[in-house]
């Protein structure tokens, strides 16, 4: 294994071990009284940012299974890392590697760490301890980076884990969600946990909720505000992404407070939309991978087209906002069906099955409660930056600024990801 501190040392010191050692020596080596580094020391390699990582288990057990390790931090002293690489020389021995066979009949798992301010060596044991506690046994298959190798610190890295045969006819995903969800919330670490098969990388259809996910704005505030009622409309749109009341009444309410406003204000707010981070570029790179795009909106259908027509989106579903019989004015109404959470979820299921599109290829992103049944009806839910209470239920989570990281979910690499958009 090697590990290189690259703020005080340009020479790494490489040692290897045989089968999984290096990943169990690593966590015992950092884990407490097991650990050669006094505890101020040790917490500071731990809080250190990875700036790269590799892992690739060797069925073979002649065969040395290499871990590297790249750390920068001009506060963790060279010689701390030169104890850590000794310790984890002479290690535990116990295996966490997959030995040969390891996921014959059992299946493999992806866990995927994201964090925008930068994965620390700690945040990564932190995970390996829990994998390794985990009650139904797991080997590590491979560790990587998915970022841009020369970003100052890994934001993105995949950790594949093979489970044994008898864990077959169990579904791990949603056990193993839970069981490292403590980490997300005490490191500030978003991870996805998902079945690491062919359909992980290859989706086919994606649908985005619009407000506060594919744009950074919530459209009805924006009106609401040109009409003077912004405050009293802003309320009631919180209340109902927090699931506290009915959405289909929290839009007539907010709808009916637009009454008599000049329909001309749809067009001034649609050149004041911000999209957000990563939203354009996470679309082109789904359009060239041929992926079917839509926008489900609870907003409303001027706004929604515009974003799919930016976007390059296939479909674009949102309320119908009535005007008066000249066109001049909001008659503080709607038309057509509601887009609520049960109908969002509706056209998910109707827009892939019109297509053929199975389950396990379907992606729904959004932020708010009603998108939750959206969520739930596609193969994988992705929350966005979203409410608490989503958050909770979503399948994956994103909490970072960037859009991009849902291809980081999907395995895809920095260097992949660049020769989409290229």
């Amino acid at each position: 294994m090697s590990i290189t501190n690259t703020a005080t040392s340009p020479n790494p010191r490489t040692v290897s071990a045989a089968g999984g050692a290096p990943l169990a020596a690593m966590h015992h080596a950092l884990d407490g009284a097991a650990s050669p580094l006094p505890h101020d020391r040790r917490e500071r390699l731990l809080a250190a940012p990875l700036t790269a990582v590799t892992f690739a288990a060797v069925p073979v057990a002649a065969t040395p299974a290499v871990l590297e390790l790249s750390v920068a931090d001009a506060a963790v002293a060279a010689d701390d890392t030169e104890a850590l690489a000794a310790a984890l020389q002479t290690g535990s021995a116990s295996t966490s590697a997959a030995p040969a066979g390891a996921s014959a009949g059992g299946c493999s798992l992806a866990v995927t760490m994201l964090a925008s301010r930068g994965i620390a060596l700690g945040d990564l044991v932190a995970v390996l301890g829990h994998l390794n506690a985990f009650p139904s046994r797991l080997h590590v298959l491979a560790i990587r980076s998915l970022s841009d190798p020369a970003a100052p610190a890994v934001t993105a890295l995949d950790v594949v884990v093979a489970a044994d045969a008898a864990a077959a006819g169990t579904d791990l995903v949603p056990l193993l969600r839970g069981y490292l969800r403590q980490i997300e919330t005490a490191r500030a670490v978003d991870i996805a946990v998902q079945r690491d098969s062919v359909f992980r990388r290859h989706k086919r259809l994606f649908v985005f909720d619009m407000d506060s996910t594919l744009i950074q704005q919530e459209v009805i505030d924006q009106i609401a505000a040109h009409a003077g009622v912004g405050d009293r409309v802003s309320r009631i749109t919180e209340s109902a992404m927090r699931g506290e009341i009915d959405f289909t009444e929290s839009l007539r309410r907010r709808v009916a407070l637009l009454k008599s406003l000049p329909a001309s204000t749809l067009d001034v707010v649609r050149e004041i939309i911000t999209f957000s981070p990563g939203a354009k570029d996470l679309c082109r790179a789904l359009k060239r991978l041929g992926c079917k795009m839509a926008v489900v909106s609870g907003g409303f259908i001027p706004l929604a087209k515009y974003v799919q027509a930016t976007l390059g989106l296939d479909f674009a579903h949102a309320n119908g906002l009535a005007v008066s019989a000249d066109g001049a004015h909001l008659t503080g109404e709607t038309y057509g069906p509601i887009v609520d959470g049960r109908r969002k979820a509706e056209l998910l299921v109707q827009i892939a099955a019109e297509h053929g599109i199975p389950h396990d290829q379907v992606v729904a992103v959004g932020d708010g409660a009603n998108d939750l049944l959206m969520m739930g009806a596609a193969g994988l839910g992705i929350a966005y930056n979203a409410k608490p209470k989503v958050q909770e239920q979503a399948a994956a989570r994103i909490n970072q600024p960037s859009l991009l990281n849902v291809l980081h979910i999907m395995g895809l690499s920095w260097a992949e990801i660049q020769e989409l958009l290229a």
